[in-house]
């Protein structure tokens, strides 16, 4: 099995990627991630109104994705 390095396809390396929550709302999270800013309405994302500060807060980014 061949494995794929991210920096080879032109992607970051996990350690240089950051998430960071910019906005909460009582109806959205706002998440800045790889230079954009992207809104999740709890509307079409309705498991994060029952999550606490600390795991709304908890965001990771990785080469993959936001976590």
């Amino acid at each position: 099995m061949k494995m794929m390095n991210a920096n080879k396809n032109g992607m970051k390396a996990a350690a240089s990627v950051k998430a960071e929550v910019i906005t909460l709302a009582h109806d959205f999270i706002e998440v800045k991630y790889r230079d954009k800013t992207y809104r999740l309405d709890f509307e079409h994302y309705p498991w994060f109104r029952y999550c606490t500060l600390d795991e709304l807060f908890n965001v990771q980014a990785s080469a993959c994705g936001m976590h």
